[in-house]
């Protein structure tokens, strides 16, 4: 079949390793922004909490800090994939986003639900 041709797999893996190394990529270039960002805030406010409602209150920084947070979530995820599956299938990697879903989805139900008893 072609998708066992070796020239297909070559390639998938080639595409796999450029989407790592981008994501590795940003991954460290918002490692680095962020570290600017909060040293640019620290040294503005002199003291903790002064930084940090500074932070909290530009949109700028907080971008900033929600796309390392993603980024650190995301990477937690595929280490967590690594160490409790190992190398997965497509079909297996499938099923897992979308079981992942569905637990996500249930969890946001479940606190709307119940969020007055919170």
């Amino acid at each position: 079949t072609q998708s066992h041709n070796p020239n297909n797999i070559r390639k998938e893996r080639s595409g796999v390793m450029v989407f790592a190394m981008r994501i590795l990529f940003l991954t460290l270039a918002t490692a680095v922004i962020s570290a600017g960002v909060l040293l640019n805030a620290y040294s503005k406010k002199q003291q903790f909490y002064p930084t940090i409602v500074y932070l909290m209150r530009s949109s700028r920084t907080m971008s900033v800090l929600y796309l390392q947070a993603f980024l650190i979530g995301w990477q937690i995820m595929k280490l967590m994939k690594f160490i409790f599956f190992g190398t997965l299938r497509a079909i297996e990697i499938e099923h897992l986003i979308e079981r992942s879903w569905f637990a996500v989805i249930d969890t946001f139900i479940l606190l709307a639900a119940f969020h007055q008893d919170m």
